[in-house]
């Protein structure tokens, strides 16, 4: 009895695929190449982006003559971070804030959030800076 355990186990290894001594190995078949990622969707080019943004020149001034009255001599550069849809909707639009008046960027932001931009074939992440005074 006791021979038969281990030999019944070898049996039951064996008919899983054991290779006998001698025997070439199984052939080894590649597996098939993962399809590459399709490409990502191009956003707005620098240039149009910034064409948008020169558009909005008027109304940058206007945000900036008020600041003026409030602080006078403001300048600097507010870093503008957009989120524009491949359709050409600005989805987000924030700002960095000048220490010395914060309203001035709020009224960039409400300015820029009426922008209309050009579509794409995908959307657009991009930080745009906002020189003061705005020339």
């Amino acid at each position: 009895m006791r021979l038969l355990a281990p030999v019944a186990l070898a049996l039951c290894f064996c008919s899983f695929g054991c290779a006998g001594a001698g025997d070439a190995p199984p052939p080894s078949t590649p597996l098939p190449a993962a399809p590459s990622p399709p490409p990502s969707p191009k956003g707005l080019d620098p240039a149009a982006v910034s064409a948008v943004m020169a558009s909005l020149r008027t109304e940058f001034r206007g945000c900036y003559d008020a600041a003026q009255a409030r602080s006078f001599g403001l300048q600097g550069t507010i870093e503008m971070l957009l989120s524009i849809a491949a359709s050409g909707d600005l989805r987000s639009a924030g700002g960095t804030v000048l220490a010395a008046d914060s309203q001035l960027t709020g009224c960039i932001v409400a300015a820029t959030m009426k922008a209309k931009f050009p579509a794409a074939e995908g959307p657009t992440r991009m930080t745009v800076p906002l020189r003061l005074p705005p020339e």
